[in-house]
C-alpha cells in the first residue's frame, strides 16, 4: 500500500481566484531583484524611465536616477489600483470611502511630489515654427505627386489640391486671393 498524499486545499497553483488589485504581487515582485528582462514588464518599467528621463534633458544625477525609479514604481502601484477600482460597483463600503482609494490617493500625491522634485529643472522642448510646417507640408505634397504619377492610375483615385476634402491647399493660387 503507497502512503497517501493528503489532498491539496484551496485552487490549484496559478489560480487567480483569490486576486484583487495586485499591488503586494508587483511590491514583491520589484523587491525581489526586479522582473526578468525578457518580461513584457520590465520593457514598460525601462520604456518609462526612458521617457522621463528624455523630459529632463538627459543625463540625471544618481540622485534624480533614484527619484525617477522610484516614480515609474509609483506608477505601477497606482496602475494597479486603478484597474482595481474600475471593477468596483461602488467607492463607498459599509458606509465608509474604500481603503484602496486612501491608498492610491496616497500614492498619487507621492507620485506628483516627485515629478514635482524632477520638473524643476525641466528641459524646454525646441518647438516647430510655422517655415517647418509648411516645408514639411510642402514635401508631403510632392511626395504625393510623385507618387501618384509613378503608379500611372487615374487622377480620381488620389485626392488632388483641387477636392474639397483635401486639407493641403495650393499656396501659390491661396497668394493670388490676396487683396491689394
Amino acid at each position: 500500500m503507497s502512503p497517501q498524499v493528503p489532498k491539496a486545499k484551496g485552487p490549484p497553483k496559478g489560480s487567480q481566484n483569490g486576486f484583487k488589485h495586485g499591488k503586494y504581487q508587483l511590491m514583491r515582485l520589484l523587491s525581489d531583484g526586479g522582473p526578468k528582462k525578457s518580461t513584457t514588464l520590465y520593457r514598460v518599467i525601462i520604456a518609462k524611465e526612458k521617457e522621463l528621463i528624455a523630459s529632463l534633458g538627459g543625463d540625471p544625477s544618481p540622485q534624480e536616477l533614484i527619484i525617477i525609479k522610484d516614480t515609474v514604481k509609483t506608477m505601477l502601484f497606482k496602475g494597479a489600483l486603478d484597474r482595481y477600482l474600475m471593477t468596483l460597483r461602488s467607492l463607498v463600503r459599509k458606509g465608509h470611502v474604500h481603503g484602496v482609494l486612501a491608498e492610491r490617493t496616497r500614492l498619487a500625491m507621492h507620485e506628483r511630489e516627485n515629478l514635482k522634485t524632477l520638473g524643476l529643472k525641466r528641459v524646454t522642448k525646441d518647438l516647430n515654427t510655422i517655415d517647418d510646417y509648411m516645408d514639411r507640408a510642402d514635401a508631403d505634397e510632392a511626395r504625393r505627386k510623385r507618387r501618384q504619377e509613378g503608379n500611372g492610375k487615374p487622377d480620381s483615385e488620389y485626392p488632388t489640391a483641387n477636392d474639397p476634402g483635401d486639407i493641403i491647399k495650393d499656396r501659390e493660387g491661396a497668394d493670388d486671393d490676396e487683396p491689394t
